[in-house]
């Protein structure tokens, strides 16, 4: 009787213990459930935030972002706005991140632009004009008045204080042939010759000036041009 006694005895006590453990067990339990329940509730957060951003976008600014290939790594959209009334399209990047080829990143974000906002005959855009800006602290490179027939296209810039959007005369007159104005602040070419494939241009502001001689080819290119100092 004593012994059997004893072995309840010794069973009772050790409820407890498995009590405790098993308690133990629950807790971390309960924690690891918390932290599952919080780690989804940020996903889904994030998730519907994205989704919300996604749909307010417009359908020209959602057009715009498809072309990320060609202005990423380098550039990143900082807005696009539209002018239904004037027809005119305002596009801005910014610079992101250092990258060896922004400058022909730049030209060719352009020219992708320029196709499927104006050149495409089913672009509800083509009647529009469009201005693209390139800006880095204070350097900035704009293309204005694109359009399907780029009869009025000009080009501005203004580099050296900044990092430098620095691009080169030869590579403008190359993927802008049709400029008709160029205002480049901080021009960079190893020759005035760079500019004898530009096809018609009105208008030339250098910014640090050109020489009698470099005016004098200007001029036999482009007889009705004008060239401000």
């Amino acid at each position: 009787m004593f012994a059997r006694c004893a072995g309840v005895l010794h069973i009772g006590a050790n409820i407890p213990v498995i009590s405790v453990e098993r308690g133990k067990a629950e807790v971390k339990m309960s924690k690891k459930k918390k932290r599952i329940i919080t780690v989804l509730i940020l996903f889904f957060a994030v998730v519907f935030i994205v989704f919300i951003r996604e749909v307010s976008r417009s359908k020209l600014e959602k057009l715009v972002r498809s072309c990320r290939e060609y202005y990423k790594p380098c550039w990143k959209l900082d807005y696009v706005k539209e002018d239904k009334e004037q027809k005119q399209i305002f596009i801005r990047f910014e610079y992101r991140s250092h990258y060896q080829e922004r400058s022909l990143q730049l030209l060719n974000t352009q020219k992708i632009l320029t196709e499927r906002l104006v050149q495409d005959e089913n672009s509800q855009w083509k009647d529009y004009t469009v201005e693209i800006a390139f800006h880095d602290i204070a350097d900035w490179f704009v293309i204005s008045n694109i359009s399907t027939n780029q009869e009025n296209l000009i080009i501005s810039s203004s580099s050296g204080f900044g990092s430098g959007i620095k691009i080169d005369l030869k590579m403008i007159a190359e993927y802008l042939p049709d400029a008709k104005e160029l205002d480049l602040h901080g021009a960079h070419y190893n020759s005035i010759e760079e500019i004898q494939s530009f096809r018609d241009l009105k208008r030339i502001c250098f910014g640090q000036g050109t020489t009698e001689e470099e005016r004098e080819y200007i001029l036999s290119l482009f007889p009705d041009c004008i060239i401000e100092r």
